[in-house]
Parts: structure tokens; C-alpha cells; sequence
């Protein structure tokens, strides 16, 4: 067994879900509105295979006329059925 480390030990981590913690944070503070709906809401959307930053802030935050993303919205409801 080999225990070097090289380059093959190094993942390149895409920004969109890494740092989502602190852009939540961000959102709740400039949008005054509960950590916990945006925590669903971002986890809703991920697990829809959808970009929050693409639907849920333009759409729920900033009030832009997007359609309804139906795989979000069921998600959500489940998400808020096991709470």
C-alpha cells in the first residue's frame, strides 16, 4: 500500500454546493427571512438537480417571474412533511 500523497489525493471542489452554508447565511441577513425555510429551500432544489442560485434565490428572494419548477415544489412539500 501506498500512502504518498500526490495529485491524485486533490478534488477540485465546484463552488455552487461547498460554500452554499455561508451564502445562506448571507440570504437570510439581507432578506430577512428564516435560516431554516432557506436551508429546506436550498436542499429541496439540490436535491431536484437544480441550482439554487438559478430558481430558488431569483425566483423566492428577489421576486423574479420564473416558472414553477414542479420537482422543487413536491420535494419541498415532502421536506416539510417529515419535519
Amino acid at each position: 500500500m501506498n500512502d504518498s500523497y500526490n495529485s491524485k489525493n486533490i478534488k477540485i471542489l465546484k463552488d455552487t454546493s461547498v460554500f452554499d452554508f455561508v451564502l445562506m447565511e448571507e440570504l437570510a441577513t439581507k432578506f430577512s427571512r428564516p435560516l431554516t425555510w432557506i436551508k429546506r429551500s436550498f436542499e429541496a432544489c439540490r436535491l431536484a438537480g437544480v441550482d439554487p442560485r438559478d430558481y430558488f434565490i431569483p425566483k423566492y428572494l428577489e421576486g423574479k417571474n420564473i416558472p414553477e419548477n414542479l420537482d422543487v415544489s413536491a420535494i419541498s412539500k415532502e421536506i416539510q412533511r417529515r419535519l
